[in-house]
């Protein structure tokens, strides 16, 4: 299928792409783009499979950063595939949340072919801001990803198969590691400049400063060292569409993504999609309870299943504050004045999180799962 003079980061040089293969297609839609991967939905001139659209993801060698193109190994497309084609494996009550199915991997141009989730799908972020949930639906959805990657973590504690290839994603491993606690320090001393954090300068104590390049440099040995779970390590709702059918009803839940798949800390899965629904309760009131219905029923959900420890609740209150650091200034969700808010308080939550009493974790965000 490969043709190495074609840009696959263009309309025309997919449909060229595609011309003489099964899934040649007569319209395609761009979904994203520019940044390391580009994916396009297709409208297939033969149906495929009983399919007439498809979506196609190539990946780039690159990842554009502030301006800049930083390596990005396109490995991550092996470890993506073997993530879809593994998960469909997890044992589901319902068989509400899956993932995409594949059906074609180029390995040669970097492109995936898989499902398309539907043009009425919305990732969980967008569905969530535009309003288009209630608390009971909010319930069901907690309930289901909390199943879903609860389940996931048990399956792949038992699968050393999946443990023994997913321990090889190196690049994953670092890049996590890098993007939340390799970042912690130089955001709060201003040394990586963002504006919203400076005139006046955050205020952030030499002690909180301590504890924090403490817990940095061992949450990064944890990271890069795991060997024993199987984790997401991308698991927040800009990677999960939701699906509805004609009668409003939550009908699948999709999650993309998986090219950081790796074994890792299953508390940073759960704290990733934490922090990330708790901002949204934060800039978005609209959606406030419903947001955080979301979160109490997701981490109840997987503390049944899973019956996690204190420490494990600790790690995951500690990742949360950790993600609204190293996360929220860079990403535009408010005012100055509540991005520093948000910041603050999560040096707080992480700072009691690693170094707080039990009762403290109890009665802290994560309290549904304790």
């Amino acid at each position: 299928m490969g043709d190495s003079t074609l840009d696959l980061g263009t309309v025309s040089g997919i449909q060229t792409y595609l011309s003489n293969t099964p899934f040649a297609s007569d319209h395609i839609t761009i979904l994203s783009g520019g940044y390391s991967n580009f994916a396009y939905r297709i409208k297939l001139i033969l149906p495929y499979d009983g399919r007439t659209t498809l979506v196609v993801k190539h990946s780039k060698s690159y990842v554009l950063a502030a301006g800049q193109k930083l390596p990005f190994d396109t490995i991550r497309q092996f470890f993506e595939v073997e993530a879809l084609t593994r998960v469909k494996d997890v044992p589901s009550s319902k068989q509400l949340v899956t993932v995409p199915t594949v059906h074609r991997f180029d390995k040669q141009a970097n492109v995936i072919i898989i499902d398309d989730c539907g043009e009425d799908a919305l990732t969980l972020k967008k569905f969530m801001q535009d309003g288009r949930s209630n608390p009971s639906l909010s319930e069901e959805i907690g309930r289901a990803l909390g199943e879903f990657i609860g389940n996931m973590h048990m399956w792949g504690r038992q699968n050393r198969p999946v443990l023994d290839l997913f321990e090889t994603n190196e690049q994953g491993k670092t890049i996590s590691a890098w993007a939340t606690y390799g970042r912690l320090e130089s955001t709060l001393t201003g040394k990586d400049d963002l504006p919203v954090l400076q005139d006046p300068p955050i205020d952030v104590s030499r002690e909180q400063l301590e504890i924090i390049k403490t817990l940095s440099s061992e949450r990064t040995l944890d990271m890069t060292s795991a060997r024993e779970w199987f984790v997401m390590g991308d698991f927040w709702p800009g990677n999960i569409l939701i699906t509805l059918d004609n009668a409003g009803a939550l009908k699948r839940i999709y999650i993309l993504d998986w090219e950081v798949a790796k074994t890792g800390l299953p508390e940073l899965d759960l704290g990733q999609f934490c922090a990330e629904m708790d901002l949204l309760r934060r800039f978005h009131p609209e959606c406030a309870e419903s947001a955080g219905k979301t979160i109490s029923t997701f981490l109840g959900t997987y503390s049944e299943l899973c019956r996690p420890d204190i420490s494990f609740a600790r790690r995951a209150i500690t990742h949360w504050g950790v993600h609204l650091v190293a996360w929220v200034p860079r990403i535009p969700w408010g005012s100055k004045e509540d991005t520093r808010k948000t910041v603050e308080e999560g040096v707080s939550l992480l700072v009691e999180g690693y170094t707080g009493s039990d009762e403290w974790v109890k009665s802290s965000f994560v309290k549904d799962l304790c």
